[in-house]
């Protein structure tokens, strides 16, 4: 790989030390019964993006910790498992939530371009704070975005920003053995946002360009798609999957 020459790297490095203060308040660790993970609030009355496989589901309640420690509670809306993209709604306070902007110009993440990942790795810890990851896009598909980002258990659904400071995507799939993650873009979000806040579940979306299966499924926490739904006179029925597999 080409190296990055060192005016790069400190223009990042500035880049990276005057977005952090303002973004970092919007970023929230989760507690479900499942473990830790994180979450990023984006409007000031307490709406939050995370990933589907975080609460399993809607209407589940969650233990939220902010950025100074401080604990409130936040209950699932609706989620699109296809795509492991959801939203929450923060309890309501008297004064607003701090929050950060979502990207609705997908198609700007393309590979090549310089991202910074934030995250609660390894759960809330207040003495450490979060941590931020610097990377590049690798891949961008029809609803997700690979980069190089380092990320762990408990980052999953934390936010991927651009150097505007925009939420860009959510982790998703992470492996701490390989070079690269899994994180849903904002096109899922922007395509379901009205379903997602009636809290409706979201299994299958439009037959696009590509390849057609049929199937809906679930993340399970290490990492394993189990199918949930086999869609009827599909692809995947003929084949023979079942929910389950």
């Amino acid at each position: 790989a080409p190296q990055t020459d060192l005016a790069t790297l400190l223009r990042i490095q500035t880049d990276v030390q005057k977005l952090l203060p303002q973004v970092r308040p919007a970023l929230v660790a989760i507690q479900t019964g499942g473990g830790t993970a994180s979450g990023v609030i984006i409007s000031a009355d307490g709406l939050l993006l995370t990933a589907a496989h975080v609460p399993g589901g809607p209407g589940k309640d969650m233990r939220v910790i902010l950025e100074d420690g401080s604990v409130t509670t936040a209950k699932s809306l609706g989620l699109d498992t296809t795509t492991d993209a959801a939203l929450a709604q923060l309890k309501k306070r008297e004064k607003p939530w701090p929050f950060v902007k979502l990207s609705r110009e997908v198609i700007k993440a393309q590979p090549g371009e310089w991202c910074f990942a934030l995250g609660h790795p390894g759960g809330f810890d207040k003495s450490r704070g979060p941590v931020l990851r610097v990377g590049k896009i690798i891949k961008q598909t029809a609803n997700s975005l690979h980069t190089d980002c380092v990320l762990m258990g408990g980052d999953s659904g934390g936010p991927l920003f651009n150097f505007a400071g925009e939420v860009i995507g959510i982790h998703s799939q992470i492996w701490e053995n390989r070079d690269q993650n899994v994180h849903v873009s904002m096109t899922p979000f922007l395509r379901s946002w009205e379903a997602m806040q009636k809290s409706q579940v979201i299994k299958i979306w439009g037959v696009g360009a590509g390849g057609y299966l049929g199937v809906a499924t679930v993340m399970s926490d290490d990492v394993e798609l189990e199918v949930a739904d086999v869609i009827e006179g599909s692809p995947a029925q003929k084949a023979g999957v079942r929910a389950g597999d």
